[in-house]
């Protein structure tokens, strides 16, 4: 799932009654990738907070070990527009 702020910020993600564990990439306003965070379930509503390293404009949340970005990679976005 791919989150698109509107102005970059620090973001915090949890994963209160997620069933799976998450990786969630973090990039930068020119889409350069600045981070990662291996997150896990969590069935209580007592979670641990994820912060991203600093102020980001996009992050992207994957299953566990699906892709290996590394610093530095670009995210490109392509729009449709329907018909």
């Amino acid at each position: 799932m791919l989150f698109i702020f509107e102005q970059t910020r620090t973001a915090t993600f949890g994963m209160r009654d997620t069933l799976i564990p998450l990786d969630i990439w973090w990039f930068d306003s020119g889409g350069s990738l600045v981070g990662s965070t291996e997150m896990e379930p969590c069935p209580s509503s007592s979670c641990p907070q994820y912060p991203s390293p600093g102020e980001v404009a996009w992050a992207l949340e994957t299953t566990r070990g699906q892709w290996d970005f590394s610093p530095g990679d670009l995210l490109t976005v392509t729009t449709v527009e329907k018909p």
